[in-house]
């Protein structure tokens, strides 16, 4: 028998209704409250869930996502669906569920929490910014107070299951350091960052975005220094600045993320499946015929060659590795895309000259933490030096093999071939008698090695900090390349 085809698309997007409680100014659900109510009931999410269970495997699955509109105007259903996916995906599958926090009263949290990971509600930050565009769709009352009156009734415990989703737009950018505080001030377990990209960004608001990045980065300084002793549960945030996918254009056939719509059609993205009826030409299956591969491969070459064409001389790319969801948003708004990539690398930039170094910083945390062959810092090296070793070299490739490279599901890391060898080849440095240390890794390939010999020297400083020794790691690059070192 031919064994079927499975298809490495990592995130599932559930898209419940195109009804929802708040007026959001900036939201990008086009169809939100609009036209006649469409809703999915428990059949058909049980389906869409089977059907892309079958297309992926439970294995290759990275996260499962919940959103509206708004998942908690029925929560039974959302209650439903959760034990449904979790009994069939496994304990391993991350379950995203979004909402806006209004309705998401302490105990109802509670009870979903006993089978998601992680709850995602909407907050930009102090009461000022977040209802400046926040707002309720009946009545004056206060979104910002409505949720923190939820926040509140949790345990400190539960609120580290609790994400904050903010929105930085032109009118609030000067506040984005200002914000973040606030929001980690409230003990919640991460806190996400996202850029409004549709509105057009001005010079000035391009100035003060990047005195509040400035601040933002001292900030990020301050925490690191004080607060990282390992790579285990702290979060920058800054990955989703990236739109979310760490694959290049050209490293698969088809698309990261797929989605269920309301109308009970499947699309390329959760974002496509908050349109109206012109998203209609972006399907790729429905509930009653499955998927269809074919038009999944199509439909992305297309968009690909799109966005090469449109990037020449701007330079988008260079900073976000993918723009799907930029991609499409465009297309559904019929805006012009070379604007568009203009417009956001401006913005990107910012982020980029200012906190790059955290956003390199918490990519090789993913790469770290989720490796099964890594993962903590409870290991111990297999065997130990009898002699006390005060120098290490550590080889980052092997010649005549390619350069190893991080295996990616969506936003999650799976493995990367060689780095728990060369984590073994730390520990045994690490817990070796002795005083000083130093660990040299040797990269012949430095682009192609970047994230290994990163995430090996990240783990090694951690790791020399967590047991109280002193280590200094150097990177060795070939004849010609600039030799690094840092201590800890």
């Amino acid at each position: 028998m031919k064994k079927k085809e499975t298809l490495p698309i990592g995130s599932f997007d559930i898209c419940l209704s195109n009804r929802c409680n708040l007026a959001c100014r900036y939201c990008y659900f086009d169809s939100i409250n609009r036209g006649a109510p469409q809703f999915l009931d428990f059949a058909a999410v049980k389906k869409a869930v089977d059907a892309y269970v079958s297309l992926v495997s439970v294995r290759g699955i990275d996260k499962i996502s919940v959103a509206g509109g708004e998942p908690f105007l029925d929560f039974p259903l959302l209650l439903k669906i959760a034990k449904y996916i979790r009994r069939s995906c496994g304990p391993r599958t991350e379950i995203e569920v979004f909402t806006n926090g209004t309705l998401a009263t302490p105990e109802k949290m509670r009870r979903l929490l006993r089978y998601t990971g992680k709850i995602v509600i909407s907050l930009d930050g102090r009461k000022a910014s977040n209802d400046l565009n926040r707002v309720f769709l009946k009545g004056r009352d206060s979104v910002f107070e409505a949720v923190m009156n939820n926040l509140r009734g949790l345990t400190a415990a539960e609120r580290l299951k609790v994400c904050a989703s903010m929105t930085v737009t032109a009118a609030t950018a000067g506040g984005l350091c200002a914000n973040i505080r606030f929001l980690r001030g409230l003990g919640l377990g991460e806190v996400q960052i996202n850029v409004n990209l549709l509105e057009r960004w001005s010079r000035e608001d391009l100035d003060r975005l990047r005195v509040s990045a400035r601040a933002l980065r001292a900030y990020y300084g301050e925490l690191a220094a004080a607060e990282l002793r390992s790579f285990e549960g702290f979060r920058f945030g800054l990955e989703y600045i990236l739109l979310k996918w760490d694959e290049t254009l050209k490293e698969s056939g088809v698309f990261k993320e797929i989605s269920v719509a309301p109308d009970g059609r499947f699309y390329p993205c959760g974002l496509v499946s908050t349109y109206g009826p012109q998203k209609r030409e972006f399907a790729i299956g429905t509930l009653e015929k499955g998927f269809d591969r074919r038009r999944l491969r199509s439909l992305r070459a297309a968009a690909v060659r799109a966005m090469l064409a449109a990037d020449r001389g701007i330079g988008l790319l260079e900073y976000i590795p993918n723009p799907m969801l930029l991609y499409f948003e465009t297309r559904l708004k019929g805006e012009d895309l070379r604007e568009v990539f203009a417009n956001a690398r401006r913005v990107f930039k910012v982020f980029y000259d200012e906190l790059s170094v955290f956003l390199r910083l918490e990519r090789f945390f993913d790469i770290l933490s989720s490796d099964p062959l890594v993962g903590d810092f409870s290991h111990e090296p297999p065997f130990r030096s009898g002699k006390g070793l005060r120098s290490l070299a550590v080889a980052m490739g092997e010649p005549g093999r390619p350069a190893a490279k991080a295996c990616a599901c969506g936003k999650g890391w799976v493995g990367f071939p060689g780095l728990a060898q060369r984590r073994r080849a730390a520990d045994l440095l690490l817990y070796s008698p002795g005083g000083n240390k130093e660990l040299r890794l040797r990269s012949e390939r430095p682009s192609e090695e970047f994230e290994l010999t990163g995430s090996a020297a990240v783990y090694a400083a951690l790791k020399a900090r967590a047991l109280g020794g002193k280590l200094k790691v150097k990177v060795e690059l070939p004849p010609g390349g600039v030799t690094s070192s840092s201590r800890t």
